[in-house]
């Protein structure tokens, strides 16, 4: 008669009968002996034991803290685009294409008054222009250059581009899992409260939010 043994936790068992070891707990690495075998095997590597053997889950894996990076913002979402500057510039482009058509039926004196309200509205262009590249977190002078020569150009841009997300506006949004019941952290809830903020101050900056939380603290 064959006999089998077991190895558990480096504990010997058996013998047993094959009947005997069909009802033992054995998983695929549980080592066994039986009559006529050299050495000790796996019980996944006896063919009559493999239908006895129990499928064992994996380790539970540790609870750890996880970084998720999300991708930099290009763009401030809750920025108002600058819609009157766009109406604006397509205005003053259609005036200089009026302009432009008739300018061979001008007499001199309404070529002289068309000549200083375009250099007025080239001024007035350019130092609106550089106020919203400003607020854009954009180069101004660069803007007001461009604003100067082109103006209608350069207001219907302006109008339709949306505000950069500069760095310093810029957080790391981390996630751990030691918050299970929120699913937060302090630095979520940190930035929540900060989008809040922007929402009803969309032109302002991080360091303004700052200061502000200062300045109730010191209350």
């Amino acid at each position: 008669m064959i006999h089998y043994f077991i190895n558990k936790n480096g504990v010997q068992q058996g013998p047993f009968t094959f009947e005997e070891i069909k009802t033992k707990t054995l998983s695929s690495k549980t080592q066994v002996w039986k009559t006529g075998l050299d050495d000790w095997l796996d019980a996944n590597e006896l063919e009559e034991l493999k239908s006895c053997i129990i499928a064992t889950p994996p380790p539970i894996k540790k609870n750890v803290e996880r970084t998720v990076s999300i991708p930099p913002k290009k763009y401030d979402d809750s920025y108002d685009k600058e819609i009157f500057a766009l109406f604006i510039g397509v205005i003053i482009l259609l005036y200089n294409i009026a302009v432009i058509a008739e300018w061979v039926t001008f007499k001199k004196e309404a070529e002289r008054t068309a000549l200083i309200i375009m250099t007025i509205v080239r001024v007035i262009a350019a130092v609106w222009v550089a106020t919203i590249a400003k607020s854009q977190n954009r180069t101004p002078a660069i803007w007001a250059i461009f604003a100067f020569f082109l103006p209608p150009i350069a207001l219907i841009i302006i109008g339709l581009t949306n505000k950069k997300w500069i760095e310093k506006e810029k957080f790391t949004y981390q996630t751990k899992r030691s918050h299970a019941s929120t699913g937060e952290t302090t630095s979520t809830r940190e930035n929540n409260t900060f989008a809040e903020w922007r929402k009803t101050n969309p032109k302002k900056s991080l360091n303004d939010y700052y200061m502000e939380i200062n300045k109730t603290k010191k209350k």
